[in-house]
């Protein structure tokens, strides 16, 4: 089974991908936000191409663990994109994924945090 991950924003949405047997995360790009419109279509492309069967967004929580304004955003974002793509959409608690995708990363930080989001997703699934 094959996995997208999303690490949403507001202004840039980062994205990886697993392997084919779920097991691995791997940065795939990132998607500048122009509009709803151009992101949902780019998304169900990406879908489409890669035989995805599954997405995992990154769900903010803050330091008390507690939802975020941007908690609530990836929800309405992860809604629309099941509609989209008529598959549904997991969510992973992330907490700091840009701050390490930073100190781990060179230039794509999007889509680290997106692949250290959909890798901690398969860890825990795997198990």
């Amino acid at each position: 089974m094959r996995y997208l991950g999303v690490d949403f924003g507001t202004k840039k949405i980062g994205l990886a991908i697993s392997d084919e047997k779920g097991q691995m995360a791997f940065p795939l790009q990132t998607i500048l936000y122009k509009s709803d419109r151009f992101v949902f279509a780019r998304l169900k492309e990406i879908v489409e191409k890669n035989q995805i069967e599954r997405i995992v967004a990154g769900l903010p929580v803050s330091i008390q663990k507690t939802q975020t304004d941007i908690s609530k955003k990836v929800e309405r974002f992860a809604q629309k994109l099941s509609q989209s793509t008529d598959l549904s959409v997991d969510f992973e608690r992330e907490f700091m994924t840009t701050k390490i995708a930073k100190i781990s990363s060179s230039k794509k930080i999007d889509e680290a945090s997106a692949a250290l989001i959909l890798q901690s997703y398969l860890d825990r699934k795997n198990r």
